[in-house]
């Protein structure tokens, strides 16, 4: 499946763990390559074919570094990661 990652200017927060949001200047990504670069290694993925915004959700902050070190290198992508903390 193909996704058109284009910009965006909201953030959203789910529990605990860290987030990734990828942001793009419309160019389409395969969500299987992106997979294959995560080594399916996050709690969820989730592509969302109406706002073409992709949302990624890892259970640590440096496996989240990681992949960011690596898709940063993309030309074509730009990259925010904010890190999250549960209260109580």
């Amino acid at each position: 499946m193909n996704i058109l990652l284009r910009m965006f200017s909201f953030k959203r927060i789910y529990g605990d763990g860290t987030e990734i949001y990828i942001k793009s200047k419309d160019i389409k990504l395969d969500i299987q390559e992106l997979m294959t670069i995560t080594n399916r290694d996050y709690e969820y993925l989730h592509p969302d074919k109406d706002t073409n915004f992709c949302f990624i959700k890892f259970s640590t902050a440096a496996r989240a570094a990681e992949i960011y070190d690596i898709l940063k290198q993309r030309d074509d992508l730009l990259i925010r990661i904010a890190y999250v903390r549960r209260n109580g």
